[in-house]
Order: structure tokens, then sequence, then C-alpha cells
């Protein structure tokens, strides 16, 4: 009789590890369809967003300008019949929280936003046309939608120094020291490029900081001010000099 009970706990035990397994298995499987599909939203929020930037550029009455504000993508009232480019101010599926991050021009305009979230993706390929720059990226940060004119339009903004709290912020392994001064910006003499094409050369230029291994938090926040900075150089049509 001993034996069998014996025999009974270690069958027990036995079933309790099982059924450990299996569930640990299932709360593996459903966080990460719980990412993948956090991960669909975040592309459709921010293709939403970088519509309406577009929207609200393409039907600026007069010279082209960019929103200073989100809100102004809900109630456009430049014109006689107010327009709505965005619905509602989505939060960034990643944060659960409206807190984008804005990609902004010199003088404040926004031309795109990002999440704040430092996760790394799980999709990596086969993206969108438009989001082909995204593959293979560190970070959600890396995600940036962002809107630019195609074939021109409109004169960009003249470039100045960034305003508070308007820059754009990215997140390295590992960067160098950029040069001790930001390069200086001179009057943008071509009209903006494409964000894709942009955000791949921002992408290539933290691919090269982090070769080369510096760990320094100074160096690191000076790479981050220098790729900002060509970046908005970029899509704003400025040349670095």
């Amino acid at each position: 009789m001993a034996v069998q009970r014996g025999f009974t706990y270690v069958g027990l035990l036995i079933a309790v590890a099982l059924a450990g397994v299996a569930l640990a298995a299932a709360g593996s499987l459903w966080s990460t369809t719980s990412k993948r599909d956090k991960e669909l939203d975040l592309l459709f929020v921010g293709d939403q967003y970088r519509r309406a930037i577009g929207s609200y550029y393409e039907g600026t009455p007069g010279a082209k300008r960019y929103p200073q504000r989100l809100e102004d993508l809900l109630e456009d009232k430049r014109l006689a019949v107010t327009r709505r480019h965005l619905r509602q101010v989505y939060a960034d599926p990643m944060t659960g929280q409206p807190d984008w991050e804005l990609v902004r021009l010199p003088d404040g305009a926004i031309v795109g936003v990002h999440s704040r979230s430092d996760a790394k993706p799980m999709k990596v390929a086969n993206f969108a046309p438009l989001d082909q720059s995204f593959a293979d990226a560190a970070s959600y940060r890396d995600w940036v939608f962002a809107y630019a004119p195609q074939g021109g339009g409109g004169k960009p903004a003249a470039p100045a120094a960034p305003p508070p709290g308007g820059s754009l912020s990215m997140t390295a392994p590992a960067v160098a020291a950029p040069p001790a001064e930001p390069p200086r910006l001179r009057q943008a003499t071509r009209v903006p490029r494409d964000p894709a094409v942009c955000a791949a050369s921002r992408a290539a230029d933290l691919r090269e900081c982090s070769r080369t291994g510096v760990t320094n938090e100074k160096s690191l926040e000076q790479c981050r001010q220098g790729a900002a900075q060509r970046y908005r150089a970029c899509l704003s049509g400025a040349l670095a000099e």
C-alpha cells in the first residue's frame, strides 16, 4: 500500500510539472501573439499619422506648411470649413499612451512620429514600400512615420536651432563621439526628401557608430543629437556644411 501511495505521489508531481510546462508554453505563445498584434497596430496607427500630416501639408492654402501640434490634425481651421485630417489622437500601441516622440523640423513643425519604446521588434522584413527602412530595426523608435512631399511643392522651413523638447530621441547600444559641435545647416536649396531615404540614412549612421564600441554616456548623447540633426536636415531638404 505504501508503495502504491508513493507511485501516486510521483504521478501527481509529474502531472503538476507537465501542467506547468503547458501553461508556460501557452503564456509564451500569448505574449508572442500579443506583441505581433501590437506591431500591426503600430504600423496602422503610424501610417494614419503620416497620412494625416501629409493631408495637412498638401491642404495648406498658399505656401505649404506642416502642423505645429498633433491637435492641428484634428481641427484644421485654416479654411472656411474646418477639416479633420485625423479622427483622434491615437495612443502608441507599444506604450498604451499617446506619448509619441515627435519628429520636428528646426522651426518646430511636425513631419512625423515614432514610438518611445526601446523594445526590439519581432517583425524584421516584408514591410510595405513606405516602411522598407524599418527592416532589421534595433527598436520601435526606428519605425519613424514621417511625411515628405514627393516631387517637391512648397518651400521647406528655414533651418534653426531645434526647439526645447522637440529633438528626435534615439538609442544605440554603443556609439562613437561625433564632432565636438553638431554640423551647421545652411539654407535649403532643394525640396524635402523621401522620409524612407532619410530613415535609412539615419539607421546607417547608428550602425556606423555602434561599430566603434564606445559606451561613454556623453558620447552617446552627442551621437543621438548629431544623427537627429542630420535626419531633420534630410527631411527638410537642408544640407550639412
